[in-house]
């Protein structure tokens, strides 16, 4: 965004910081306690538990659950095959609560064993700095957001989320819009 509108730059980041600011201070005054706050960022960020938990988990058939994670990525495949095993029922199983999300590196070690297990975020380093080359040096600007889309995606996959989310973005959001986009230049293409 910052790339797009380089003379709001200023304006952005104190948009931004104030934001952040103001949330952090909602959720200081609504009475969450740090266990509260603990207990969420450790949803979303692969904390010590979730990490120990994942390392820890057997997985029988790694081939079915990265199947599993592709599959139930795809819009609408979840609602008809909703027993199918994945890396997320698995450890949801293993650690007794629902609302956690598997770590990136418990996914690696549940396809490539624990002397991989730092497999697949590697493979995510690449391909965010892949990412943000083509879109550093691509002059198409819906092109551009794209590309943008997949760093964003990609980078956030390594601390936030994981591989199967990865995947249910470029399913849910980079298919449809690439498909958007090429209509729409093929139309153009017609009209001119």
């Amino acid at each position: 965004m910052l790339d797009m509108y380089k003379n709001k730059r200023k304006t952005i980041v104190t948009a931004g910081a104030l934001i952040t600011i103001v949330f952090l201070l909602i959720g200081l005054f609504t009475g969450i306690n740090n266990d509260k706050m603990a207990l969420r960022l450790n949803a979303y960020f692969g904390g010590i538990h979730n990490v120990a938990i994942a390392i820890n988990t057997e997985v029988n058939k790694p081939l079915e659950a990265f199947g599993g994670d592709i599959l139930r990525a795809i819009p609408l495949f979840k609602t008809f095959f909703v027993n199918m095993n994945d890396s997320t029922t698995i450890f949801i199983n293993s650690i007794g609560k629902e609302g956690q999300i598997v770590p990136l590196i418990g996914q690696s070690v549940f396809y490539l064993g624990t002397p991989f297990a730092c497999g697949l975020t590697i493979i995510f380093i690449l391909l965010t700095l892949k990412f943000e080359n083509n879109a550093e040096g691509e002059k198409d600007i819906t092109t551009k957001f794209l590309y943008l889309i997949l760093t964003i995606a990609s980078a956030s996959s390594i601390v936030v989320y994981n591989e199967h989310i990865f995947f249910r973005t470029i399913f849910s959001v980079y298919v449809p819009l690439s498909l958007l986009l090429a209509f729409d230049k093929k139309k153009r293409k017609k009209t001119q």
